[in-house]
């Protein structure tokens, strides 16, 4: 959107930069200098008040953290003071509820402070010259809802968490319909619940419904709602969570598993904001905002033929895609002390921690499953574990065992010599913590596996339905590994293995 009074020379335009850091302040200002742009630059809240209230700006960039205040106060100031000036807020501690006040309060733009100044310069010049050049249309600031918020939580401060922030507190403002992308456990429902909540219509229905966990026929029912006699089992009329959701938000999850013949229907309700109950005559209106997710190539399927194209632009009117968990390892350590603190609360145990050769391994681990992935591992130590601190061997054996055989390849890869002569090449030991409330001795994965699956087995009485939900495994793989290990066909003695129920 083009600004009625654009500047057309940079020499003309001027920015404020308002940070306390010296270092940070300076580099800003040498990069945009060369640009051709008027800097001032202001090291203090009181005295960037000064400058605002004595000289007029084009573009002012806030700190966010500023003398231990919180920079996104001087928006109204700065608002007041320079009516015209847009505001861009720069962080190095990011977190949804300050993109979402900084962005719906009236900010251009809310960027990442990277540990590595040089990786935001090409950012803060485009942000700049966009500043400069236009302007957003006016709008009035969305009320945040008064509703609870999800006790779920979006967890990271990565600039790639960052860039998550600023496109759902943008995204939150309209009615438009969103797809997100990414990975099976990155977080997907935590972000369409985020922007529910933090929109104007936070006060309105938000509903969910998993399209792959549905056959279509219970899915058409599900969305759309069926009437009386219209199948076999439909007793009654139902209404469909597409008529739960008017005047507010439906989350379809999994969106590429529905079929072709339900993605017609689903079109239409888009299209004409229209739907029909399985087996009515008529069609009933509905004014719903559909936040999708997958974790798979929508663009590809439609290559495919396999998801239609039409369908596919209605639904990614915006886009967001959610980072893997290996590409934003700036996050790991804050995600592993939120699920800490989620599970002390939650299993009754304050003061759960972490040993540090644990966190270190941790560190080290790829996380395909992503946060999901982390959650059911912190969640399954907390829970075995018998002391508030939690090793390396409480965690689930698979990760142990990932790690050991990259550790063992690394090793091989560069030879023995190599492998000898350097501590970073030699395979994973998991050394006895120096905690003294719980001593311990090395032991072979093996040993720790066997362990596990002896403690769980006992925790639920050998029932090995039971036991593999826990662990996370199938009860074909648990019985081949029970029997492995000599857990069956045995008879409880003392704390020894017990009898094998189904």
């Amino acid at each position: 959107m083009q600004s009625n009074d654009p500047v057309e020379n940079l020499e003309k335009a001027s920015v404020l930069i308002i940070d306390d850091e010296k270092a940070t302040a300076d580099f800003f200002a040498g990069v945009l200098e060369q640009q051709g742009y008027q800097v001032v630059v202001s090291r203090s809240f009181s005295d960037a008040k000064n400058k605002l209230a004595s000289e007029s700006f084009n573009v002012v960039l806030v700190d966010i953290q500023l003398d231990d205040r919180d920079g996104t106060t001087l928006l109204p100031i700065i608002k007041q003071q320079n009516p015209k000036a847009e505001v861009v807020f720069i962080t190095g501690h990011g977190s949804i509820d300050t993109a979402v006040q900084a962005i719906q309060n009236g900010a251009f733009d809310y960027l990442s402070k990277p540990l590595d100044l040089m990786e935001i310069r090409e950012d803060l010049c485009k942000t700049v010259a966009r500043a400069v050049k236009y302007h957003p249309v006016p709008m009035e600031a969305a009320e945040i809802g008064t509703a609870a918020e999800n006790p779920r939580t979006i967890v990271g401060k990565s600039p790639q968490m960052v860039n998550v922030y600023r496109s759902i507190a943008r995204a939150a403002l309209t009615r438009e319909h969103v797809l997100i992308s990414g990975e099976s456990g990155t977080g997907k429902e935590l972000v369409a619940h985020a922007l529910h909540k933090k929109g104007p219509w936070a006060d309105r229905p938000f509903v969910t419904v998993n399209c792959g966990a549905l056959t279509e026929t219970l899915l058409e029912s599900e969305l759309f709602g069926h009437v009386r006699g219209s199948f076999t089992g439909a007793l009654a009329n139902k209404k469909g969570l597409f008529e739960e959701a008017n005047g507010g938000t439906i989350f379809l999850d999994e969106i590429g598993d529905i079929s072709l013949n339900l993605q017609v229907k689903l079109l239409r309700a888009l299209q004409e904001k229209e739907i029909r109950p399985v087996g009515a005559s008529e069609s009933h209106h509905v004014d719903v905002r559909v936040v999708a997710a997958t974790h798979r190539d929508l663009y590809g399927l439609v290559q495919e033929g396999k998801f239609r194209e039409d369908l596919y632009y209605r639904l990614r009117v915006i886009t967001l895609e959610l980072p893997p968990l290996r590409a934003r390892t700036q996050d790991l350590q804050d995600l592993m002390d939120f699920f800490l603190a989620k599970f002390a609360t939650r299993l009754g145990k304050p003061g759960l921690s972490i040993s540090d050769d644990a966190r270190a391994l941790l560190m080290t681990y790829s996380w395909p499953g992503n946060i999901r992935e982390m959650e059911n591992a912190f969640g399954r130590a907390a829970a075995l574990s018998v002391t508030n601190v939690l090793f390396p061997e409480d965690f689930p054996p698979e990760i142990l065992a990932a790690l050991q055989a990259r550790s063992e390849a690394v090793a091989a890869a560069q030879g023995d010599e190599t492998a000898s002569s350097t501590t970073s090449s030699r395979p994973i030991q998991f050394p006895a913590p120096t905690v003294q409330a719980k001593p311990r001795t090395l032991r072979s994965l093996e040993d720790v596996e066997k362990e596990h699956i002896l403690e769980t087995l006992q925790s639920v009485g050998f029932n090995r339905s039971r036991a593999a939900e826990i662990l996370g495994i199938d009860r074909v793989t648990l019985y081949r590994k029970a029997s492995k290990y000599g857990f069956l066909n045995k008879r409880q003695t003392g704390s020894g293995p017990g009898t094998d129920n189904a």
